[in-house]
């Protein structure tokens, strides 16, 4: 009994001190504002990943597409922790999110380029090759092949949660050679901004009104990389 009472306590002790860090201590970032670019109003800013997070992969652990309502189930092994969620996307469409590890996604005929990420609820992606989904599902018949196993491709994630105090974005490439001089050029409201790909940044000075944010692959050469997702074109960002 004696036993028990010791193992009783330390487990409690234990997680007493897990459920102590508080969510705002769980989503902690750092900036780089010593290599912050500034045009016009806005400023964007490099994050520097404050720590290790306590999860950092996504197992697939079923996935059913039932071509006749056009929807993709997709289902991950791990149970979200305060504070995470799974950010998804159609085609580099509009980035969405889902509290659980079950995902119900719509299709469009032909093909779909379902992308998911595990990110943390303040927008921000983690960052491990191991918590990436990244698949080409079809809606009928095949007309393309497979249109993300060759070419060069880059996913944005932009995310869908912004307000006055800026928001995060970050990009995740496919087939990007390494060691290659590309870079994405960010613009937002007129304002070109030109980043590395490795990074994850914020964004600051956006005032409570619709923003534009457009992202593209470039080249050393100033030149848009060829590729169906290598230009996003104009995103609308609602700022509250």
């Amino acid at each position: 009994m004696r036993r028990f009472g010791l193992f009783f306590l330390i487990s409690v002790l234990l997680y007493s001190c897990t459920e102590s860090v508080s969510l705002e201590d769980r989503l902690a970032v750092q900036v780089e504002t010593e290599v912050a670019q500034k045009k016009g109003p806005l400023t964007i800013i490099p994050v520097v990943y404050k720590k290790q997070y306590s999860l950092q992969k996504l197992t697939l652990k079923s996935e059913a597409q039932v071509e006749v309502i056009n929807k993709l189930s997709l289902q991950f092994e791990e149970e979200l922790p305060l504070g995470y969620e799974i950010h998804y996307s159609v085609n580099n469409g509009e980035v969405l999110k889902s509290e659980t590890s079950d995902l119900e996604i719509g299709l469009l005929q032909g093909n779909n380029v379902v992308l998911a990420f595990l990110s943390l609820a303040n927008g921000l992606r983690i960052p491990s090759q191991n918590a990436v989904y990244l698949k080409n599902h079809f809606v009928g018949e095949e007309l393309e092949g497979n249109v993300i196993e060759k070419g060069i491709h880059l996913f944005h994630h932009v995310s869908n949660q912004a307000d006055s105090s800026g928001f995060y974005l970050d990009f995740y490439g496919k087939n990007v050679p390494e060691g290659s001089n590309y870079f994405a050029r960010v613009i937002a409201d007129g304002n070109q901004f030109n980043v590395p790909l490795n990074k994850a940044f914020k964004l600051n000075g956006l005032t409570n009104e619709y923003h534009n944010i457009r992202v593209q692959l470039v080249d050393g050469n100033g030149k848009v990389v060829d590729g169906p997702f290598n230009d996003t074109g104009v995103i609308s960002v609602e700022v509250k």
